[in-house]
Parts: C-alpha cells; sequence; structure tokens
C-alpha cells in the first residue's frame, strides 16, 4: 500500500527475502523505501511487527419471547497473539527533517521460534505483517505488508516418539452360515506414523477371508481435520474433514488369502504446524474404509499421522530428503533454537537526508503493552504522541519457552 500524502511517492515496505517467506526463529529484514517531493519535518519513524491468531463463524439461533420465534446469527470469535513489538527506526523525541530525494531505511526482527505456522481458512487463521508508522504531525501515515511463516516440524525431535510408532489396525468381523462362523480378519500396518510431504507410506495388508461374502475393496485416505475454538462465547466447530489422497486395493474374494505391500506416496504440500495455536487445530489422518458386497456394513478405523517439515532419519534410507516444494519454502537453512546467536538490531536511520538532531546509539525493541504504535513514551516528548488503536493484548500468556516438536491432533 502506497502513502498518499502530499510530497510522498513510489513508498513501499522491501523485504530481503524475495519470497516473503520465513521459518520460525529466523531474522527478518526489509527497507522501507520512499522518496519525497520536498523536506519533510517529522517526529517519529517507527515499526511494528505482530502475528497472530483469529477465528470466526456464525450459527443460526431460534429464540422464542411470548411464543413469537426469532432467528438470529450468533457471532463466535476469538482472537490470539505471539508478538506485537514496536521498532524505533528514527526520531522519537523532539522533530528531525527528512530532505527531498529518494530515502531507505533498513529493518531487522527475530521471528519467535515458537510461532504456529501462518494458515489461511474461511473460518481462522494465522498472519504475520509488518506496519511501518511515519508521524508527521498533522500528517499520520502508514505502511503495511504481510509475510508467511513456516514452523518447521523435525519428526526426530518429538518427545513423546509418537511419529515413530507403527500404525497397526486389525478387522475382525464373523458371518454365520450353516451352524458355523466364517471370520474375515484384515490386518493393515505401517511402519511409523511421521512422514513428508513425497515421501512414501509403505502399507502392509494381511487379509484372511474366510467366508463366503466378498470384501469389494479397501479405500485408504490421507484426510486432514480442522478444529476451532471460540472464546466470545465459548464454543468449537469442526468442518468436514478433507481429503488429501486416496488409493484402493480388491476385490478379496470369498474364502481366499491376499497380502498387498505397496506405498501410498504424501501430497506434495507445505503442512502448517499449528501446535503452538490455542484456537485453531489442525491434523493429518491415515483412515482406512472396508466394503463389503451385499447388505454388509463397512469397517473403518483411522490413525493420526505426523506430517513434517524433516523426516525420521529411518524413513530416509540414507538418501537427502528433499521437500517437492522447496521452491515455496526460504531460502535460507531451518534456524536451530540451540545455536542461534544472539540477535542485534540494526543502528537508527543516520543517512545524510535527515536531520540529527535527537538521534540514539541503535534501535529500541519494545513491547505494546508499554508503548504506542509509535514508539515507547518514555522516549517521546507527551507534545507528539498521537495515539491510534492499539493492537489486541494477548488473550492467553504467550509462550515464552519454544516448544516446536510437540505434535498431534489436540483432543
Amino acid at each position: 500500500m502506497n502513502l498518499n500524502s502530499e510530497g510522498f511517492k513510489n513508498s513501499r515496505i522491501s523485504l530481503d527475502g524475495p519470497r516473503g517467506i520465513y521459518y520460525s526463529g529466523q531474522v527478518i529484514s526489509g527497507k522501507i523505501e520512499f522518496e519525497l517531493n520536498q523536506s519533510l519535518t517529522f517526529t517519529a519513524i517507527n515499526v511494528v511487527y505482530h502475528g497472530g491468531a483469529s477465528v470466526l463463524w456464525t450459527e443460526p439461533q431460534t429464540e422464542i419471547y411470548s411464543g413469537v420465534k426469532r432467528y438470529t446469527q450468533v457471532e463466535y470469535r476469538a482472537n490470539e497473539e505471539y508478538f506485537n513489538t514496536v521498532q524505533h527506526l528514527c526520531g522519537g523525541n523532539g522533530t528531525s527533517i527528512l530532505h527531498q530525494g529518494s530515502h531507505s531505511i533498513p529493518f531487522e526482527f527475530q521471528i519467535p521460534f515458537s510461532v504456529p505456522s501462518s494458515f489461511t481458512s474461511p473460518i481462522g487463521n494465522v498472519t504475520y505483517k509488518i506496519s511501518a508508522y511515519l508521524e508527521a504531525p498533522p500528517l499520520r501515515e502508514e505502511l503495511e505488508r504481510t509475510f508467511e511463516v513456516v514452523a518447521p516440524l523435525d519428526l526426530n525431535k518429538d518427545e513423546s516418539g509418537d511419529a515413530q510408532q507403527p500404525i497397526e489396525m486389525q478387522f475382525e468381523e464373523m458371518y454365520s452360515c450353516c451352524c458355523s462362523t466364517q471370520p474375515i480378519s484384515i490386518g493393515v500396518k505401517l511402519p511409523v506414523s511421521g512422514y513428508c510431504p513425497g515421501q512414501p507410506m509403505p502399507i502392509t495388508i494381511n487379509a484372511d477371508n474366510n467366508s463366503s461374502t466378498e470384501i469389494s475393496k479397501i479405500i485408504f485416505q490421507l484426510i486432514m481435520k480442522e478444529r476451532y475454538h471460540s472464546r466470545n462465547p465459548v464454543s468449537e466447530y469442526t468442518p468436514p474433514e478433507k481429503l488429501l489422497a486416496t488409493m484402493k486395493k480388491g476385490p478379496i474374494m470369498g474364502n481366499s488369502k491376499r497380502v498387498y505391500t505397496f506405498e501410498m506416496p504424501v501430497p506434495e504440500m507445505i503442512a502448517p504446524h499449528l501446535d503452538n495455536c490455542g484456537i485453531i487445530d489442525l491434523g493429518y489422518f491415515f483412515k482406512v474404509i472396508i466394503k463389503l458386497s451385499g447388505c454388509n456394513d463397512d469397517m473403518e478405523d483411522e490413525s493420526e499421522i505426523y506430517i513434517g517439515l524433516i523426516p525420521l532419519e529411518i524413513t530416509t534410507r540414507g538418501n537427502i530428503y528433499v521437500h517437492p516444494m522447496s521452491h515455496s519454502l526460504p531460502k535460507d537453512p531451518i534456524p536451530d533454537p540451540n545455536s542461534a546467536p544472539n540477535f542485534t538490531s540494526l543502528p537508527v536511520y543516520m543517512s545524510g537526508g535527515m536531520g540529527t538532531e535527537n538521534r540514539s546509539s541503535s534501535t529500541n525493541l519494545v513491547n505494546t503493552n508499554s508503548c504506542t504504535p509509535y514508539g515507547s513514551r518514555s522516549n517521546m516528548s507527551t507534545s507528539t504522541v498521537h495515539s491510534v488503536n492499539a493492537m489486541p493484548s494477548a488473550p492467553y500468556p504467550v509462550q515464552e519457552n519454544p516448544r516446536p516438536y510437540e505434535i498431534g491432533f489436540k483432543i
């Protein structure tokens, strides 16, 4: 979005990452770029980094007053905040001058390791954005730029070990015919529960059909489930599950045995990791549906599958795993929270085009709970503070310690 006030043109927030996609824990850097047709007196230029989630859906409600029905729509909503930080770039105490010409003001910010992935759906979303504010009384200008975050899930670092556990399903059914029982026994097994996009899921089926009933087909599905939590009022909403991939085997005739060994590939996707989001649950499941001939009921079962970004070492077979959508992932390597260096902000913008009055030696990173979106109150003259709508406070304490390897669909 461009600044439209008198004297500005070609204004934008540019990011050094060409894709605008970053891993959690990565340093995001860029520039505020604009041109001035004439000199401008201003009080502060600040950047606000914000990450949060929100959900909203409506449900019909019937109310009866004095015997008269009234139909209304009830809104269910919730908001959650992961960070909301102001970075002071220049000015902030008294007035300074930006001279005519082109200006490029750099900024840097380290994304917290514990934030969830970006996510968008009709019901809820997890979004991240950068807002730049220019305070030049009586004018106040704003630029905004969104960016995406990928929370990388390393399946090897799941402390619960669930991703390394095998999946085993057993289906048993008894049929009676001529005073005898005729059992159907089908076993389905996967060696582990954790995979990455593009990887094959090895599936083994042992079918022992001792009945005269035909097993018409066995369907295998990879599905995604979502669940949304509202806090005003408190409720939950679960939309229909989404089918990501499917395969089938069969038929298996009566009084026969079959053994199948095959592979079902995980679809090419960037699977969002939302375990650190408290209002949106997202999980993946391996479902098996057994179709029997005639009027017999189907048999089905499912087990949770964990889709990560770094595969289990036992599933790579000594090969180097390459994500099938690496062109849509950040170019830089995944940061390690245990070896990440201490982040140091850039100095305040001190180009030759700006007045030297009231400069500081480094940027200020401050929480907006104790400042306006234009900087710390303690560092700004009260005569130059202009209030705007403050961003919402976190509805619950934001996680201080990263817990990126706790996985699973929360029950």
